[in-house]
């Protein structure tokens, strides 16, 4: 080929890469406009709870939640209330009035009836007078005689006759006529200090009364004016009145065999009287 003709065709061959670049460039730049607008799609920020709860067709109103629970009530009930009846059926299962409440002490009276061994007396023990027993909350109750006649509690049951606990736990009881115990009681007896208990019995139901002398020696000094059925014995620091400490229940310092005395609730106490 002739050299004059090697610029020209050079020429012509740049002219139709300018031309071929020219009709391309449309396409390049739609494909960056459709990059870039890909690229700014990202994804919407989590919008907070109280943002959601605010648009008003993801939510119920309070209106309608307790229209809605309301409506439960009435159809299941609340689990959390007790059923119809519940509350009545524990109030109904009181004891009476007179009955004592669980794990108190039950205060009750003692007598003489047909079932005890009486001893008829001939002389009058209370010839020398008489006095309010102190075994007794009732003042016609009373005592007289030597501390070895054992006439713990005594009651005028007809004109002169009067009739004497003198064992409680063995249900023995003396009868003797005393014109000077009726004549006391018709004058008016003096009470003298709280009353004490003639019996009690403990929660294992062992039976105790009182005694009238204390010779023995007990733990650690101490005194004791009741004896158990079973040999255990009521413990005091000092005097008979002293050994029932007054709660509720009542409770006593019980020893046995000598020992040291253990705290035991006592469930019934007895007076003497009707």
């Amino acid at each position: 080929m002739p050299r004059s003709s090697a610029p020209s065709v050079r020429a012509a061959l740049l002219r139709r890469r300018l031309l071929t670049l020219l009709a391309a460039l449309p396409l390049l730049l739609l494909g960056v406009t459709a990059c870039g607008g890909a690229a700014e799609e990202r994804p919407s920020a989590p919008t907070s709870d109280a943002e959601e709860s605010a648009t008003p067709t993801e939510s119920p109103s309070p209106t309608s939640i307790e229209a809605t629970r309301a409506g439960d009530d009435a159809e299941t009930g609340d689990p959390t209330e007790p059923e119809d009846g519940a509350d009545d059926g524990a109030a109904g299962s009181t004891t009476p009035d007179d009955a004592p409440a669980p794990g108190s002490t039950e205060l009750t009276t003692l007598w003489v009836d047909d079932s005890w061994t009486i001893e008829e007396r001939e002389d009058d023990p209370c010839a020398f007078g008489a006095a309010v027993s102190p075994y007794s909350e009732q003042d016609d109750v009373f005592t007289c005689g030597a501390t070895a006649d054992s006439l713990l509690a005594c009651m005028i049951e007809d004109g002169d006759t009067a009739v004497c606990i003198t064992n409680p736990l063995e249900r023995t009881a003396m009868r003797f006529d005393s014109p000077t115990a009726r004549d006391a009681l018709d004058a008016g007896l003096e009470v003298e200090g709280e009353p004490i208990p003639m019996t009690v019995e403990l929660t294992d139901g062992a039976l105790c009364t009182t005694i009238s002398h204390d010779h023995d020696t007990h733990w650690d000094g101490k005194f004791s004016w009741y004896r158990c059925e079973d040999g255990s014995e009521l413990l005091t620091d000092e005097d008979i009145t002293h050994t029932f400490d007054e709660g509720d229940p009542w409770t006593v310092q019980r020893s046995v065999d000598t020992g040291a005395p253990e705290e035991t609730a006592v469930a019934v106490v007895a007076f003497a009287g009707v």
